[in-house]
C-alpha cells in the first residue's frame, strides 16, 4: 500500500507535468513579429493594389509542388514564390538562401503531411489560408472549401526555419 503523503506528490507532480506539457514561451517574440510581418505584408498588398487588406488572404496549397498565392476572398491575384513566402514570415530579405527555401518546402511538406494524416484526406486537398483580422493573423486548414481547424501562428512559423 502507498503512504497517503506519497500518493499526494505523485498527483502534484502528474498535475505539474500535465500543466507545463500545455505551456509555452515565445521567448525570441518570434510568433509576435512574424504576426506584424504578415500583418504589414498584407496591408502593403492592399496598398498596391488597392483592395481592402480585409479581402486579402494567402492561400499555401500543394499540387505537385507547395505553392502559395494571394487571393481577394476566392479570386486569385498572383503566386507568392517561396522566397517572398520565407520573407513574409521571417522579415528576411536579403540572403535566403536556395537551402533555407528547401527546408522550408520540406518543413511546409511535412506540416501538409499532419494534416493530411490527422483528417485522413488527400495531400492536394488542403489549403491553409492566412489572414489578419483587427491586425491580428488567422491561420485556418481547409479540406477544398470545408474548415478543418484553426493553425496556431506558431505552430507554422517552426516549418519556416
Amino acid at each position: 500500500m502507498i503512504p497517503k503523503k506519497l500518493k499526494s506528490k505523485t498527483r502534484i507532480t502528474k498535475k505539474l507535468q500535465q500543466a507545463v506539457t500545455n505551456l509555452s514561451v515565445d521567448v525570441f517574440g518570434l510568433e509576435e513579429k512574424a504576426n506584424q510581418n504578415i500583418v504589414t505584408y498584407l496591408k502593403d498588398v492592399s496598398t498596391k493594389t488597392g483592395i481592402p487588406k480585409e479581402e486579402l488572404l494567402v492561400r499555401i496549397f500543394r499540387t505537385n509542388l507547395i505553392r502559395s498565392c494571394i487571393y481577394q476572398n476566392v479570386k486569385p491575384l498572383r503566386e507568392v514564390p517561396t522566397q517572398e513566402l520565407i520573407s513574409v514570415f521571417t522579415a528576411m530579405d536579403n540572403g535566403i538562401s536556395e537551402a533555407l527555401q528547401q527546408n522550408v518546402v520540406k518543413g511546409i511538406s511535412t506540416f501538409f503531411d499532419g494534416v493530411s494524416n490527422a483528417h485522413n484526406i488527400p495531400l492536394t486537398h488542403i489549403h491553409i489560408c492566412i489572414d489578419t483580422k483587427a491586425d491580428k493573423v488567422r491561420i485556418r486548414a481547409f479540406n477544398k472549401a470545408t474548415f478543418l481547424e484553426k493553425i496556431e501562428l506558431k505552430t507554422l512559423i517552426k516549418h519556416f526555419k
